[in-house]
């Protein structure tokens, strides 16, 4: 019995270390960090009230003030046009961020989920099913996430 349960300790010691560590995205001043990637803050705001943001990818951030934020990423990988959209509106304790990417092998969608008391994590499912975590830093805010991490 003893060497049963040591094997299953190794091989959740084993698990732990070979899963990849959650990918963070959050704004952090003026600057949207998603993963290894820093888009920076293009000039002001727009005429419709987004802000922009450019770098590796192109990025729109708009919060019309009725509780929604909604954001739209494009970006090119191995030469085709990526692009995404996200609407993230409040649920009680939490806010719920549904996703549409368009990546050059079809659409996908995303829902994520990210817990308002006390939670440093959006908990993203794709329609495919696969599961993820984006982590949020406690110095960044949450805001949606256009890009398809993990997937």
């Amino acid at each position: 019995m003893s060497t049963m349960v040591g094997c299953l300790a190794a091989v959740i010691g084993a698990v732990l270390l070979l899963a990849p560590a959650p990918v963070a995205a959050y704004l952090g001043g003026d600057l949207i960090h998603v993963g290894g990637m820093t888009l920076a803050k293009v000039g002001p705001s727009t005429a419709h009230g987004a802000q922009l943001y450019g770098g590796h990818a192109s990025f729109a951030l708009s919060e019309p003030g009725n509780g929604t934020a909604k954001a739209a990423a494009a970006w090119l990988e191995g030469g085709v046009a990526h692009t995404a959209t996200c609407t993230v509106h409040a649920e009680a304790v939490r806010l719920v961020d549904e996703c549409t990417f368009d990546i050059g092998s079809g659409a996908l969608t995303s829902v994520d989920i990210f817990d308002l008391r006390g939670g440093s994590t959006w908990e993203r499912t794709y329609g495919d099913g696969r599961r993820v975590d984006i982590a949020v830093p406690p110095d960044g805010a949450a805001v949606p996430v256009p890009f398809p991490i993990g997937h």
